[in-house]
């Protein structure tokens, strides 16, 4: 897919992320306009980057709301269906994050 390819080179440009261990997921949203879209990421997690004409966004986010470990996902808002790529670097102690990154995301927009 394209909009994978997109959001891996935005996320390529992070120093720390691995592209073999970024992680997608779409998904389906009818009324999620952009602007709330930002709004809710910036009150979940911090904001890195966001570009309004292309409709995507950088996100710096933990994995729930009371983890410490935090991950980048970026994120693509195109004809109704949000596109997401996150990764999380893994300590010794596997947490899932990214996969939890991603499933927190989804919640915030349904």
């Amino acid at each position: 897919m394209q909009e994978d390819t997109f959001l891996l080179s935005v996320l390529a440009k992070f120093p720390n992320v691995e592209k073999t261990k970024v992680r997608f997921s779409t998904v389906a949203v009818n009324d999620l306009p952009f602007l709330k879209l930002c709004r809710l990421l910036a009150e979940n997690g911090r904001v890195i980057e966001i570009d309004a004409e292309t409709q995507y966004a950088v996100v710096a986010i933990a994995a729930s709301t009371t983890s410490l470990n935090e991950g980048v996902a970026a994120i693509l808002l195109k004809n109704k269906i949000l596109y997401i790529a996150a990764y999380a670097k893994e300590g010794l102690i596997k947490q899932h994050s990214t996969e939890k990154i991603i499933q927190r995301l989804t919640e915030l927009v349904r």
